[in-house]
C-alpha cells in the first residue's frame, strides 16, 4: 500500500507506527532495510507465540492517569499499562482473573472498556522469559539513517533511525506503546493530515481525538476496510488527499503537461435585466411614505394606503393600554381618515362623519400589522383593516366612514388644531400655541381616560 501510495506521488513527510506497525514504519522511513524488516516480523511473532494463554488484553476509555491508582494496588500487581493511545484511551494487558477483578470495578464506575479478542499478553511482563531469544535472534540486523522523519511509540519522540537495534525492537514489544506521545510530537511539528495505512481503519479514533486534545483542524484518511472493495479504498484515500490540499506533486497523476491557451471573453450583450415592482413585490426600496401612520400609497391602487404598525416601529402608540393589551386609538383612526382625504382632495376643512369604529386594532411588539386604508373618492366613503404581516389570512375590518371636503376659510383656532394633531403624531414640539380652552378641555380628557404614556399637552 505503500509503494502504491508512492507510485501516485503520495510521500510522507514522517511516519509512526502501532505497535508491530512501528516496523513497517521504520521501514517506510528508510531506517530499516526490507529484508530486516521481514526479519524483525518474523521473530517477533515467532518469540511472541510461545506466550499465548498467558493472559489477555483490554481496552479501556480513561485516561493513564486514572487507570495508574488501580495498577499501583497489590491485588492488580499482575496487569501492566500496555498502551497510551490517546488522552481517554489506553490498553491494559495482565492475568485473566485480576483483568476480570479490574473490569467490574471500572463498569461499576461507568467506565467503558471491551475486553480484546486475543490470548496474549502483549506490552506486559508475561514477555519477559522472550526477552533473551528476541535480542540474540535479531542482533545482525543493521538498522540506518532515516529518510523521512520517524516517531517512535517506544519512545514518544523523533530517532534518527540507527537506534532500531535489537534491543530497541526488544523495548518494542516488552514497554507500553506510546502512540499518544509521537501523535502529540507530530502536531506540535505542524502536522495535521494523516494516511493510516493498514488492513482496517483502527486508529483513527485516537488520532481525532488528539487533533480535538489541540484544537487542530485536520484529516484522517484510511486505506483499507474490511468490508469495501480494495482497490476502491485505496483510490478513495488518494481522492482524499488530492481534495485536501496535502499533495504538491501531481506528475504521476498528470503526466503531461497541458498547453494553456487564452480564450477569448465572454461577447456580453450589455443589455439591462432590472425586474420593475410589481404589486405582488414588498418594492421596499420604492416606498414613499406620506404619514406616518397611513404609510405609502399602493401602486396600483393609488386610492389605497398600506403601513406597518407595532410597537417597536412606533413605540408611541404603545402608550394606549388597555388592560393588559395595546389598542390602536380612535384618534389615531380619526388621523388615519384625514391624512387619507387630505392626501387625495388637498382641502382644507374636512369633515369625517358615520364614523363606526367595528373592531378594535390590537397592537404588539412581536408581530406587525398590515393596515390598508381604501377610500372612495367620489362618495368619500373608507375603510380600514388589517391582518399580520406576511400572512395569508382575511383582512379585518377596523373602521368604516365618510369624509367630506368643506369650502376654505377656516378660522385661526381649527388651523392651531391641526397644527397641534400634526406635532403630536410626529412627537415634535408645536410651532404654534393652542388656544387656552382646548388645553384645558383636552387636561380634562387626560386624567379620564386610560394611561398614556409620555405625550402631553403643553
Amino acid at each position: 500500500m505503500t509503494r502504491f501510495l508512492e507510485e501516485q506521488g503520495v510521500v510522507p513527510v514522517a511516519v509512526t507506527g502501532h505497535s508491530v506497525g512501528e516496523v513497517a514504519a521504520a521501514w517506510a522511513s528508510g531506517a530499516l532495510p526490507l529484508a530486516d524488516a521481514v526479519k524483525v516480523i518474523y521473530f517477533r511473532s515467532a518469540y511472541q507465540g510461545k506466550t499465548a494463554g498467558a493472559g489477555q488484553m483490554t481496552a479501556v476509555a480513561c485516561s493513564s492517569e486514572d487507570i495508574q491508582q488501580y495498577l499501583d494496588e497489590p491485588r492488580f500487581n499482575a496487569i501492566n499499562l500496555a498502551g497510551i493511545n490517546s488522552a481517554k484511551g489506553i490498553t491494559l494487558a495482565g492475568d485473566i482473573e485480576q483483568l476480570t477483578l479490574l473490569e467490574a470495578e471500572l463498569k461499576d464506575k461507568g467506565v467503558r472498556l471491551k475486553r480484546l479478542d486475543l490470548d496474549y499478553a502483549f506490552h506486559s511482563q508475561f514477555m519477559d522469559v522472550i526477552e533473551e531469544g528476541v535480542i540474540e535472534a535479531l542482533d545482525s540486523i543493521q538498522p540506518g539513517q532515516t529518510r523521512v522523519p520517524f516517531y517512535s511509540t517506544v519512545t514518544g519522540a523523533e530517532l534518527e533511525g540507527s537506534e532500531l537495534k535489537a534491543d530497541y525492537w526488544w523495548h518494542n514489544i516488552r514497554q507500553p506503546v506510546l502512540f499518544k506521545p509521537s501523535i502529540d510530537a507530530l502536531l506540535e511539528q505542524g502536522n495535521s493530515v494523516f494516511v493510516e495505512i493498514g488492513a482496517h481503519p483502527v486508529l483513527s479514533g485516537y488520532i481525532n481525538e488528539g487533533l480535538r486534545t489541540h484544537q487542530r483542524k485536520g484529516l484522517v484518511i484510511s486505506t483499507l476496510s474490511r468490508d469495501d472493495d480494495r482497490l476502491y479504498t485505496l483510490q478513495s484515500a488518494y481522492a482524499k488527499l488530492l481534495l485536501s490540499g496535502a499533495l504538491t506533486n501531481f506528475s504521476q497523476t498528470f503526466p503531461v503537461t497541458g498547453r494553456c491557451v487564452d480564450l477569448p471573453s465572454y461577447p456580453w450583450q450589455r443589455e439591462r435585466f432590472w425586474h420593475p415592482v410589481t404589486s405582488e413585490s414588498m418594492g421596499l426600496l420604492y416606498r414613499h411614505y406620506e404619514h406616518p401612520l397611513l404609510g405609502y400609497r399602493l401602486k396600483h391602487h393609488p386610492m389605497s394606503w398600506e403601513s406597518e404598525l407595532d410597537t417597536q416601529r412606533q413605540p408611541w402608540l404603545a402608550d394606549h393600554k388597555v388592560g393588559d393589551g395595546v389598542l390602536f386609538p380612535g384618534a389615531g383612526f380619526v388621523e388615519l381618515a384625514l391624512a387619507a382625504a387630505l392626501s387625495a382632495q388637498a382641502r382644507d376643512v374636512l369633515d369625517v362623519e358615520e364614523l363606526e369604529i367595528l373592531s378594535p386594532l390590537l397592537l404588539s411588539d412581536q408581530h406587525s400589522k398590515m393596515v390598508r386604508l381604501h377610500l372612495l373618492s367620489d362618495s368619500g366613503q373608507l375603510r380600514v383593516e388589517s391582518r399580520e404581516r406576511g400572512s395569508d389570512e382575511e383582512w379585518n375590518t377596523h373602521l368604516r366612514g365618510r369624509v367630506i371636503a368643506q369650502s376654505r376659510g377656516l378660522s385661526l383656532a381649527i388651523e392651531r388644531l391641526h397644527c397641534l394633531r400634526v406635532c403630536l403624531i410626529l412627537r415634535e414640539k408645536p410651532t404654534c400655541k393652542p388656544p387656552a380652552q382646548l388645553v384645558s378641555i383636552t387636561a380634562q380628557l387626560f386624567k379620564r381616560c386610560n394611561p398614556v404614556g409620555s405625550i402631553r399637552i403643553r
